[in-house]
């Protein structure tokens, strides 16, 4: 299994953040055939071959994707795409 891990801080408070992860969830969706699945306060991701959890806060977004030996090789370019997509969508908090 490979992992990609990020994690970006906002000030936007948990309510406008689960509403800014919808347009993360439809972007994973279209590229990656992704679905998303709120199980209490955790957002998961699932598609063959692949899983993760989104875990949000009043102040952060977790993202924690494991994918499987198809996917792999594809890593960095699912990472870079999904980081792009995070810092659309939760612009940087100066710190």
């Amino acid at each position: 299994m490979s992992h990609i891990v990020l994690k970006r801080v906002h000030g936007l408070g948990r309510r406008k953040a689960v509403k800014r992860l919808k347009e993360l969830v439809a972007a994973l969706h279209e590229e990656y055939e992704f679905e998303g699945t709120w199980k209490g306060q955790v957002l998961h991701l699932e598609r063959g071959g692949a899983t993760g959890l989104v875990q949000v806060s009043d102040d952060a977004v977790e993202i924690d994707v494991k994918l499987g030996l198809l996917l792999r090789p594809l890593r960095r370019t699912i990472e870079a795409r999904i980081a792009a997509r995070l810092d659309e969508i939760f612009p940087s908090v100066p710190g």
